[in-house]
């Protein structure tokens, strides 16, 4: 069949296909039928014509069928090998048109998806590929299933086919090798599954071919593979061990065994099973006056395999153990690094616990966060998860959903030493927390500072958002007291650890106005209202009080222009009036300097203004709330126009 496929496939009409399948043939690659045996069709050549793939002359792989632009139609395997494999083409196999464009470099499109699936883009062309009717694929085994191109994959994975067929047909011819070759057929089924990364249907047909002859060791083989492509680890090891029992000098269980172990996390284990397999491989050790043994081919290239895996898992397990040393002595930046090499190398959720732990020492908390969530949903037994899970809530000030993880996680294993550490830290934290608070509405702010300090020193990473909220807390306490500049130097601490931290933001704007550098609170609450801060409604009030308290800043005094009381009376006021323009008065000033002279007749100017202004009760009310000459007359207009307003609607409803 090999032969007879090769000689198909070499007189095929188009040139470049022959020298692709010559260059294979020759690199040793063999023949790779990806799609489906043509001599298994049963539909016409008129219905099936258009779905043989040129590449490996077979009917089109049902779940990968691809179409070109030029709409000829491949296996998906056939195609991305042509495009992306020894040939490098750009053009079609069969009619040569480019399928990329033809500026572009090879290194632009590697990688890049080749047509499009059958299914999405030719959904009329994929239903009747669907209807092509074939045979079963043992059907050399005596199965005479016939059906639907589509319904072949449920057919072989079907709990209730073959297996009966298979005991009916070795009773029948007395033969006992026909199990081991319907279990061979199924094998070279789920062989072609694995290829097409359809590991689940895989695992069914090995499972199935191993219930038809469990005495085969490959099918377990097998099968560990495809479980240890999904993840399933503890299934690959049981099949593994299976393997090893029945050929102890097959390297093949070993290595997966041991990879199945990494991805674990249980690195020691790993490299147990591998010098076990090289001591099985290579046999007893040689007498002491004997020469050292010489291996064949086969057995030395097994023991160099063995060898070069168990160096892997060694290098890896060097680095998790320099991980976990940093991490224990607090260099949470080598930690991360290390343990996160060894997260490139295994999935574990231990390992993934560490690496959290670590990027919480940093005081990074988001990816803290996302994955112990994902640990927790698919291992919720594991208490380290809740823990870590546990911190990362906390560093962002979630103290009460901090708390209950913890606790949960102590209930599932009370001697878990890091969830107890973590929960004697989160009820420190509680404590100090409640105490700065309680201080706080009894006003004693050197005790909310004094505790704040504490809580800070207490090791909480500076890149937390839960450092930022401290230091935020003890800026307040220093501004309530009067210490404005420590206020400012937390508040800027705070806002470098956590960008968008409010409080300190709000905070550093009292202690700017209350230093008189209002200029300065306007820039700083600009710039926040050009960023996140435009959709706060705290933050843009708090920039309409920065602009105001600015304006405040630059207005006339009018009362001590006027040289009165802020609690003068209207009489008093056109009295101090009166007396202040005689004393200004330009003939008053003869006989001073230029710049005398031009600030009294600039005072001379404002008494005018600042008389309108203090003996109008509604501005002048206005005045004494801080608002200036502009912002008064504004307010007064408004005022002026809503009054005709409301008169102008009541005017209509007069009665005469």
């Amino acid at each position: 069949d090999e032969l007879a496929h090769t000689w198909t496939f070499m007189n095929t009409r188009e040139p470049d296909l022959r020298t692709y399948r010559v260059a294979k043939l020759e690199s040793g690659f063999g023949v790779a039928a990806m799609g489906f045996e043509t001599s298994l069709v049963l539909s016409s050549a008129e219905h099936t014509s258009e779905f043989v793939c040129p590449i490996c002359v077979q009917l089109v792989d049902y779940e990968s069928a691809t179409i070109l632009p030029c709409s000829h139609v491949f296996c998906g395997a056939c195609v991305s090998e042509w495009f992306h494999g020894p040939t490098n083409s750009r053009v079609c196999p069969v009619c040569k048109s480019n399928v990329f464009g033809s500026n572009e470099s090879s290194a632009a499109i590697s990688g890049r998806s080749l047509g499009e699936p059958l299914k999405t883009a030719n959904p009329l062309a994929f239903r009747i590929l669907n209807h092509v009717r074939v045979k079963c694929p043992l059907n050399d085994q005596g199965c005479r299933w016939e059906g639907d191109y589509s319904e072949v994959n449920g057919h072989l994975t079907s709990s209730s086919a073959h297996t009966a067929e298979t005991l009916r047909a070795s009773r029948a011819s007395g033969a006992a090798s026909s199990c081991e070759a319907t279990a061979l057929a199924l094998k070279d089924q789920a062989n072609a599954q694995f290829q097409a990364r359809n590991f689940q249907d895989a695992i069914k047909l090995y499972s199935k071919a191993i219930s038809v002859c469990p005495s085969l060791p490959v099918l377990r083989l097998n099968r560990a593979a495809a479980y240890l492509m999904l993840g399933l680890y503890a299934e690959c090891i049981t099949d593994c061990d299976a393997v090893i029992v029945a050929q102890p000098t097959d390297p093949k269980p070993y290595v997966r065994k041991s990879k199945a172990q990494v991805q674990r996390g249980q690195f020691s284990e790993a490299g147990a099973t591998l010098e076990a397999g090289i001591g099985c491989v290579q046999g007893p050790p040689p007498a002491y006056d004997s020469p050292p043994p010489q291996f064949d081919a086969g057995r030395a290239a097994s023991l160099a395999s063995l060898r070069e895996e168990l160096d892997k898992v060694r290098a890896v397990q060097s680095i998790h153990d320099a991980g976990i040393a940093k991490l224990e002595c607090g260099d949470f930046g080598d930690a991360a690094r290390l343990l996160g090499e060894v997260l490139t190398q295994c999935e574990a959720s231990e390992i993934q616990l560490l690496v959290a732990r670590a990027q919480l020492g940093l005081g990074a908390c988001d990816w803290a966060t996302r994955i112990t969530l994902q640990i927790v949903r698919r291992e919720p037994r594991n208490s380290t998860a809740y823990a870590v899970r546990a911190e990362a809530l906390f560093l962002q000030g979630e103290f009460d959903d901090a708390m209950r993880l913890v606790r949960q996680g102590l209930k599932l294993n009370p001697d878990d030493n890091y969830a107890k550490k973590v929960f004697k830290k989160l009820r420190s934290f509680q404590r100090g927390m409640a105490e700065a608070k309680t201080a706080g509405e009894a006003r004693i702010f050197d005790v909310v500072i004094a505790r704040y300090t504490e809580l800070i020193d207490h090791g909480v990473a500076d890149k937390a958002p839960l450092y930022a909220t401290l230091l935020a807390e003890r800026a307040n306490g220093y501004h309530r007291l009067g210490r404005h500049e420590d206020s400012l130097r937390d508040c800027s601490r705070a806002i470098y650890a956590k960008d968008d931290c409010r409080k300190a933001w709000l905070t550093k704007r009292l202690a700017l106005h209350a230093l008189g550098r209002h200029e300065e609170a306007v820039q700083e609450m600009s710039k926040l209202m050009q960023g996140w801060g435009q959709n706060d409604a705290t933050v843009r009030h708090a920039y309409q009080q920065a602009d105001f308290e600015l304006r405040k800043s630059k207005r006339c005094d009018y009362y001590a222009l006027m040289q009165c009381k802020r609690v003068a009376s209207e009489r008093e006021i056109k009295a101090a009036y009166r007396s202040r323009a005689l004393d200004l008065h330009p003939d008053k000033q003869a006989g001073k300097s230029a710049a005398e002279q031009a600030k009294a007749e600039a005072d001379f100017k404002l008494l005018g203004e600042a008389l309108e202004i203090l003996t109008d009760p509604m501005k002048r009310q206005l005045y004494d709330e801080g608002y200036d000459k502009a912002a008064i007359d504004e307010r007064v207009a408004a005022a002026h126009r809503a009054a005709r307003s409301n008169d102008n609607r009541s005017g209509g409803h007069h009665h005469h």
